[in-house]
Formats: C-alpha cells, structure tokens, sequence
C-alpha cells in the first residue's frame, strides 16, 4: 500500500467515529424530506406514514402543502396535498378553513393506492385510493 493510500485510509477510520445511526428524539428535523411525487408510485402500489407536519412546498412546481410523513420503517418523506389527495382529506376547503381542517389530520396514519391512470382533457390524471386512520 501507498504511504498516499495508507493516509487517506488511517483517515477514513479516524472519521468513522463521527457517524452515527441515531438521531434524538429532542432533534427537529430541519429541512423538508424527500418529495415522492404522485406519479412516481408504481400502480398497484401504496404509501403510507403518519402525517408528522404540514409544509409549505418549496418549489413552485408543486402547487398547495406538503404532507411530511413518517413511514412505519423511520423512512421520512413529502407527499403533495394536491389533487385527489387534498380532495379527499379536505373536501371543498379554501382558504384559512383548508389549513385549519388539513391541521386536524396531523397524527392520523394515511395510506394512499395508486389506481390506473385516467386521460383528463388536456392531460393525464393520477388517480388514489386514499384512507386514514387513527393512530
């Protein structure tokens, strides 16, 4: 071995002590998970966590909140509140009483089934099968 090679090692193990597995329970997550977008689950197929917080989107592609989830496994992830979603979980709600009623789901397990896809007019329509449960 390289004394180059044997140094960028002996500094790799060194560095090893900093990782860690855990993260406290006091820690707040800081930054907004990975987003799973709608038409990245495969048909057939379904999602789930329970809702941890409500999120604005950050990025002007996704119209609406974020539902930050905590799947079953400690995988965290955003799901857009757009669409079917949002109409499912806050029927007919605009405005401040949309953020009100999306706040009470906070808690709740979600699980959300990709159907087939439907041809709108103008484009195609990603269709769920989206229940809660208490926790």
């Amino acid at each position: 071995m390289s004394a180059k090679t044997k140094n960028t090692v002996e500094k790799s193990v060194t560095l090893l002590g900093i990782f860690s597995d855990e993260i406290p329970d006091t820690a707040s997550r800081r930054n907004t998970p990975v987003i799973v977008l709608h038409d990245t689950i495969p048909i057939g197929k379904t999602v789930s966590g329970e809702i941890v917080a409500i999120l604005d989107s950050p990025v002007s592609t996704i119209k609406g909140k974020l539902l930050h989830l905590r799947h079953a496994s400690g995988q965290e992830y955003a799901l857009p509140c757009t669409g079917g979603v949002r109409a499912a979980l806050v029927p007919g709600k605009k405005g401040k009483d949309y953020d009100t009623q999306l706040a009470k789901e906070i808690g709740k397990n979600l699980f959300v089934t990709r159907l087939p896809n439907k041809l709108g007019a103008k484009k195609i329509i990603c269709l769920f099968d989206i229940s809660t449960a208490d926790k």
